[in-house]
């Protein structure tokens, strides 16, 4: 996975957090 910070931080902070938090989770479930 390519880590484009810039991409991010453009969408914005709190909609990067949550959906890291999502992937987190997903990751573990798996």
């Amino acid at each position: 996975m390519k880590h484009d910070g810039r991409r991010w931080f453009r969408r914005g902070l709190p909609e990067v957090a949550q959906r890291a938090d999502e992937v987190k989770r997903g990751c573990r479930s798996l």
